[in-house]
């Protein structure tokens, strides 16, 4: 089992971190369990040889003994090796967080709250215009103590307006997509901290964690084997309840891609789960520059 992180550490951005240590450990208990089959090979071996009736057979011991060594050393290295993983790891995990600006006091995410009540909080998102740190936007008089920050010039923050999940509103769009965006919405409004330590109904608090939600999964997938259920499509296919992958193990993060945010395509409303929160949010196509590469994909189950 994977030991809580210290009071007031971050927790891990993606979802393999915790993984590491687990695998180099079992790993190890193999090589333990192998080197204890190799001593009685070796036993079995030499007792052979001083018996004439099997002194025949004591040559293919001793090979297989040999060759139950020689797997033992290779476990202990690949042990090394997914501890060595482990740290680079950890430390591309470090840079993220270190790269991505941290609440302000007046705002921390550290439970599940209900929606700001705020009549006078909007965003204009242009139709026309890409996206910009200039988005048109007005402010709460009285910020909610869950609600995410909402600083006009910030880079990482310039929230949505929410999405009216009526069929006549959505139009065409299919009702597995309507069902995908009203789970995702679900979050947002419940203000759902990120946790990769932590479930909230049924699913693991983390970016691939929240995507499963939305789709609908029966568990909680991480972002490197989400392309086992998905396909990749065309930028300009992305419609509602499609993702944006980076299945990068140290900088892995996916996105639920809502809607386009201007006429060029250069930006798109997303939901996310990061270590900001569940985010509703103008994000710029494909996603933040100096976070990997992201691809467009889409769930096989989505046929509309």
């Amino acid at each position: 089992m994977t030991p809580d992180p210290a009071p007031g550490a971050p927790a891990a951005f993606y979802a393999l971190g915790p993984e590491f240590e687990w695998l180099a450990s079992a790993w190890d208990g193999f090589a333990r369990e192998l080197a204890e089959i190799g001593n009685l090979l070796r036993h079995i071996a030499e007792a052979a040889a001083d018996d004439p009736h099997l002194s025949a057979e004591s040559s293919g011991l001793s090979a297989l003994e040999s060759a139950t060594d020689r797997l033992v050393r290779e476990l202990v290295e690949d042990a090394a090796r997914i501890r060595r993983t482990h740290s680079t790891y950890e430390q591309a995990d470090a840079n993220v967080h270190a790269a991505i600006p941290t609440l302000p006091p007046s705002a921390p995410l550290t439970g599940f709250g209900t929606a700001p009540s705020c009549a006078n909080a909007a965003t204009t998102i242009s139709d026309t215009a890409p996206y910009s740190a200039a988005t048109s936007k007005t402010a709460c008089d009285t910020a909610s103590p869950n609600s995410p920050p909402t600083d006009p010039t910030s880079d990482l923050w310039h929230p949505a307006e929410p999405r009216d999940l009526s069929e006549t509103a959505l139009g065409t769009l299919g009702r597995f997509r309507r069902q995908i965006l009203a789970r995702a919405e679900h979050w947002v409004t419940q203000h759902v901290p990120y946790n990769q330590g932590n479930w909230h109904e049924g699913y693991r608090t983390d970016c691939s964690g929240y995507v499963s939600m939305c789709w609908g999964l029966r568990d909680s997938m991480v972002t490197s084997t989400m392309p086992q259920i998905s396909h990749r499509i065309a930028k300009e296919d992305l419609r509602p309840g499609d993702v944006l992958i980076n299945t990068d193990v140290a900088t892995g993060h996916v996105i639920l891609f809502d809607r386009w945010a201007d006429y060029a395509h250069n930006s798109y409303v997303g939901f996310e789960l990061c270590p900001q929160g569940t985010l509703h949010h103008v994000i710029p196509y494909p996603y933040y520059n100096g976070f990997g590469t992201y691809e467009p994909y889409r769930y096989n189950s989505v046929r509309d």
